[in-house]
């Protein structure tokens, strides 16, 4: 029976590294609104948005794995499993969401986006309205692991330097082993010239991690060495009490 638990406790010594398999993160953005306001009311131009095209993304990757679909409209969806961890992605034109379970060993990310390029009228300032949220449940991680879960928008002109970002993330072990946002913003886009504006929009969500197998530090490899001596040396005693 005592070399059982002494058995036992170098195994635990050996396991004691930091360690997060089956940790979640998980990001959602939601694009539920467009506002075209008219700067200039006696121009006879009336305020619009036309969208030339867009390109619909959504990925999962695991360890240099990936299942990823591309379409131009409607809704793509990828997911991937391998051993104990998972990615997965689902992405339409105003919805993205991506999230992730971490593994024993491996990176993992899972993307979902669209991308899209538009003409905004003269004298018109487009703003884009949203929700996104981001969840981290990893609990603890070691150094060289991490887990982040993003949602963003961006919008610039082809013509000009006008642009606006909005972004909301998590990071562990930064922000710790369990945490969660929930924000709405607004994205903005001017054209006050006399022509259409050609501008690009993207907005998506995204997760991703990477976990290591736990090394053990050098006193834990010496606290292993005292426990396996004393194991060996309980075994011996043991052995010579039955010999005698």
């Amino acid at each position: 029976m005592k070399l059982f638990a002494m058995t036992g406790l170098a195994l635990a010594i050996f396991s004691g590294t930091a360690f997060a398999a089956g940790g979640t993160a998980q990001a959602a953005l939601t694009v539920y609104r467009y506002e075209l306001i008219d700067l200039d009311p006696n121009d006879n131009i009336t305020p619009s948005v036309k969208f030339e095209y867009s390109d619909i993304w959504a990925e999962a990757t695991i360890s240099g794995q990936s299942d990823i679909e591309y379409i131009g409209e409607g809704v793509a969806s990828a997911s991937l499993s391998v051993a104990d961890g998972s990615g997965a992605a689902t992405s339409s034109d105003d919805t993205h969401s991506a999230s992730m379970r971490l593994g024993s060993e491996g990176e993992i990310r899972a993307i979902g986006k669209r991308d899209s390029e538009f003409y905004l009228s003269a004298k018109t300032r487009m703003v884009i309205w949203g929700r996104a949220t981001v969840e981290l449940d990893v609990g603890t991680l070691a150094p060289d692991q991490y887990a982040r879960a993003v949602a963003y928008a961006h919008v610039h002109s082809f013509g000009s330097n006008a642009t606006d970002d909005y972004g909301l993330s998590l990071f562990s072990p930064t922000d710790g082993g369990t945490a969660s946002l929930d924000q709405t913003f607004a994205l903005e886009m001017v054209n006050e010239g006399d022509y259409d504006m050609y501008a690009y929009l993207e907005h998506g969500a995204y997760t991703e991690g990477h976990i290591t197998s736990p090394v053990p530090e050098p006193s834990t490899w010496l606290m292993l060495g005292a426990g396996l001596a004393l194991t060996g040396a309980i075994a011996r005693r043991r052995r010579t009490a039955v010999e005698s």
